[in-house]
């Protein structure tokens, strides 16, 4: 299935895993063993700062830098930047039930106010808590 959504000129395309070329490549990559990548210098270089002088370290987990590429590949192919970008921005992200995605409201505006035929949706969210 394909299917293409938003507007102006964040437009997205929105394509089933199996029929992107790196879907296909993931389903068949092999996850490399843990043992084999786990040392101190991997744990070092899989740290990623998250803000709030926190950070996420994936070294434990079965990832090496040729499935890291591919994660890379099918990000790309299927256009995620993007895509998020026109979930933040409150663009109808479920074409089947047509409706926006905004669970993203609950936490704070990524891409500013989310407006539609004039209600604001986050100040919407803050009125449930």
């Amino acid at each position: 299935m394909s299917l293409v959504l938003g507007k102006g000129g964040d437009m997205a395309r929105f394509m089933d895993f199996d029929t992107t070329v790196a879907g296909k490549k993931l389903v068949g990559a092999k996850t490399p063993g843990l043992a084999s990548l786990l040392d101190s210098r991997r744990v070092a270089s899989c740290q990623l700062p998250m803000g709030g002088g926190l950070a996420f370290n994936y070294a434990a987990t079965a990832v090496d830098a040729s499935l890291l590429s591919l994660f890379s590949e099918f990000a790309a192919e299927q256009e995620l930047v993007t895509k998020f970008g026109l979930l933040a921005a409150g663009e109808v992200m479920n074409p089947g039930e047509k409706r926006m995605v905004l669970h993203h409201l609950a936490r704070g505006e990524l891409s500013g106010k989310v407006l539609r035929e004039g209600r604001d949706f986050r100040a919407f969210y803050e009125g449930e808590a």
